[in-house]
């Protein structure tokens, strides 16, 4: 079956970029469409919404950097994608989104962490992989495009 839409999750992280790349890559191959998400959990981040008067609007730097740094691979290969910011924890946002999308595919990558601690504790990729309705594709840490 073709890949039509593909969800990929970012965040501005090294494993983050790996992850665009690749979803980059592939979409090219596919003609698919990109759906790039973020998350915002408010229950981690919500302080920063507080700041005492002068401190810069963070969530307007965040979408700066979505829209400007983190897509940089989409633009440069002219593949059709979109943006979202969602206001839920990463897992969480990330499984939504893909389902409210109907997308073929998620693509995350992997911080290289991979302890047994990060398995007890949920990291993000751990719980996608085990909670998505949709295939998901872990970039790992040592891959290069």
């Amino acid at each position: 079956m073709p890949l039509k839409k593909i969800v990929v999750a970012v965040d501005g992280s090294p494993a983050a970029d790996r992850a665009i790349r690749w979803a980059a890559d592939c979409a090219t191959e596919s003609g698919a469409e990109v759906v790039v998400v973020t998350a915002l959990d408010v229950d981690t981040q919500f302080i920063r919404d507080l700041p005492p008067s002068g401190f810069r609007n963070w969530r307007i730097e965040l979408h700066r950097q979505l829209e400007e740094d983190w897509i940089a691979p989409l633009v440069e290969a002219a593949v059709a994608h979109r943006t979202m910011v969602v206001e839920a924890p990463p897992a969480l946002a990330i499984i939504q989104v893909a389902d409210d999308e109907h997308a073929d595919l998620i693509v995350i990558g992997a911080h290289g962490h991979g302890s047994f601690g990060d398995r007890l504790l949920g990291s993000v990729s751990y719980r996608v992989t085990h909670l998505a309705r949709q295939p998901v594709t872990v970039i790992p840490p040592d891959w290069t495009s």
